[in-house]
This record gives structure tokens, C-alpha cells and sequence, in this order.
């Protein structure tokens, strides 16, 4: 069986950590090659090569993932962290036409749709998937009528449960919308 060498960005993360141990835990033949752009991530140091990279939003982000791959002749690229999905989806088709690599993402469509709340309700709801009721702040006034309160404020784009919020009255959602659009 050949040796397949796989490219684990975003090494210090969660979902980074868990990948190198899936990789580790598997029968392939693989060598992992980790990059970061923090020098103390703890998948740096679980990987046969190690990496320091930009952040993905730096124009130089997919330059430096080239020259990785090829200078250790990358076969599967290993996303680890949200933040970078759009980017190199953006960029498959050029790494994997300069590589040997192949790019495990979706496309920038759907990255787009899973990234954005609202989004993503319109979607579910249009292929009849259970929603939960939503509304932009433009049309919070039916969902409060058809749904009442309590409401959970969440901004389109964000993870976790970072600028969430439970709201009880109009005067609790107009405080809130009022933080979360300045």
C-alpha cells in the first residue's frame, strides 16, 4: 500500500486534534504534515512535518499551501477550522491543478449557506427540511406575532454561541438589535 501524505491545516485546532488521531488510529499509510498560523498549536507537534502559514485571509495564505504541498508532495488537504473553508474552496481548482493534492471541501455555494443563518433557514425551508422559525430584523414584527416571545437573537454570520441571545420583550429586542447592527 502506497504512503498517502495528508495536509492538516489549522493544527491547534479542536477539530484538528481529532483528525491527526482518526489519521493515526486508522490501517493507511499516511504521513501528516501539519500548518498553523501559531507556533505553539498542539497538532504541529503530532505530525511527521510541521508548518507556519498566514492566517487564511492573507493573500498569501494559498501561495504558501502550493509550496507545501508540493514541496511534500501532498496528496489530501485536511481542512481544520471553519475560517479557512471559503478560501480554499475558492481556491480548489488551482491547488489541485498545481499539486498533486486533492482539496476535501465543499463549494463556495454551499459554504456560503452553512456560514450564513439566514441562509441556511432559507434553504432548509425550501427543500421542506424542519426550520425553526426566522426573520431579519427588518421583519421581526410577524415572526413576534405568529411566534411571541421568548425569541432567540443570533447574528447571520458567527459561531458558537458568542452575541447569542435570549429576549423576552420588545424592549430586550430592540436593545439588542440595536448592539448587534451598529
Amino acid at each position: 500500500m502506497k504512503e498517502i501524505n495528508i495536509l492538516v491545516t489549522a493544527a491547534g485546532s479542536a477539530l484538528s486534534q481529532g483528525i491527526i488521531k482518526c489519521i493515526k488510529a486508522s490501517s493507511l499509510i499516511c504521513r501528516i504534515v501539519a500548518c498553523d498560523a501559531q507556533p505553539y498549536a498542539a497538532g504541529l507537534y503530532r505530525a511527521q512535518a510541521a508548518y507556519l502559514v498566514p492566517l487564511a485571509r492573507d493573500n498569501h495564505f494559498i501561495d504558501e499551501i502550493i509550496r507545501i504541498c508540493q514541496q511534500e508532495s501532498i496528496n489530501l488537504i485536511m481542512i481544520g477550522t471553519d475560517y479557512e473553508l471559503l478560501t480554499f474552496a475558492e481556491s480548489k481548482e488551482r491547488i489541485e491543478l498545481e499539486t498533486q493534492a486533492k482539496v476535501v471541501v465543499s463549494s463556495p455555494e454551499v459554504i456560503r449557506i452553512a456560514d450564513d443563518k439566514w441562509l441556511t433557514y432559507l434553504f432548509l425551508a425550501k427543500h421542506g427540511f424542519p426550520a425553526i422559525p426566522s426573520a431579519l430584523p427588518d421583519d421581526v414584527d410577524a415572526l413576534i406575532e405568529k411566534e411571541g416571545f421568548p425569541l432567540i437573537v443570533k447574528p447571520r454570520i458567527g459561531d458558537s454561541s458568542k452575541d447569542t441571545f435570549v429576549v423576552h420583550n420588545p424592549k430586550e429586542l430592540n436593545e439588542i438589535l440595536d448592539s448587534l447592527l451598529r
